[in-house]
């Protein structure tokens, strides 16, 4: 399908989400309740870097603010460190793992863990921000076997 890079938002996703380098994707949000979401993979990183380099300039955040400075780019990034969970009830949760997203959008995800006490021990360096990000939310997920991962606590700074 086609999508409307003009209310559209490009986000980084780390390696860890589908253990690939090089993917981002375009969230399109016409409407504020509704967002597409495409991924897209590059194969290395010269083709990841000219196709952030094209489509950036076309995607327009409604959050934008013009520089101050005339040739001075803004870079928003984050670094994340999952460190461990304590007391999760095994029975429920017997494969946890954490999922991270950025205005609600998933970017990253640890390793799953089949432990009680889950250490992750994991960092993720998040990179090139859209200035509309205003949510950082750190899920706990249970990988389901036969079912749909489901949702265990969550946490949302803004």
């Amino acid at each position: 399908g086609l999508i409307d890079l003009s209310c559209a938002y490009l986000y980084q996703v780390h390696e860890s989400f589908f253990d690939k380098r090089y993917c981002f994707q375009l969230v399109e949000r016409a409407l504020p309740c509704i967002a597409t979401v495409t991924y897209l993979a590059a194969e290395d990183a010269g083709e990841y870097e000219d196709w952030i380099s094209i489509l950036k300039p076309m995607c327009v955040p409604q959050m934008a603010r013009a520089p101050k400075v005339t040739n001075l780019r803004d870079v928003r990034s984050i670094q994340l460190t999952i460190s461990e969970a304590h007391r999760l009830p095994y029975k429920l949760v017997p494969n946890p793992y954490c999922l991270i997203s950025l205005n609600q959008v998933k970017v990253a995800k640890t390793k799953i863990k089949s432990s009680q006490e889950p250490v992750f021990d994991e960092t993720f360096e998040l990179e090139d921000i859209p200035p509309d990000v205003i949510t950082i939310t750190i899920s706990v997920m249970n990988k389901g076997k036969r079912t749909k991962d489901a949702e265990v606590a969550e946490m949302t700074w803004i």
